[in-house]
């Protein structure tokens, strides 16, 4: 998720968060946290991260819709998990 994160959730309430979780069910696999860029170069404007589960990036793009992060001007990127094989 990039832009910024921190007091989202204050700032809509947690009634718009609520209502998106309750949408995404259990396509959310870790809600998330925020985070903060520690190392050199690293890129501060990444505010947090959540784990969702969906078929495709359709489905995933779908589930996103009406997020609260995209409502405060934050955008939200999407990585694909890669298992590593014989882990």
């Amino acid at each position: 998720m990039g832009g910024p994160v921190r007091g989202d959730r204050s700032r809509l309430g947690s009634s718009a968060w609520n209502a998106w979780a309750t949408r995404a069910g259990d396509a959310i696999v870790k809600f998330g946290d925020p985070t903060v860029a520690v190392s050199p170069g690293a890129d501060p404007s990444v505010g947090g991260f959540s784990l969702l589960r969906a078929d495709s990036y359709e489905s995933l793009t779908n589930l996103l819709e009406g997020h609260p992060h995209t409502a405060t001007g934050g955008t939200i990127d999407v990585y694909e998990r890669q298992p590593v094989a014989g882990a």
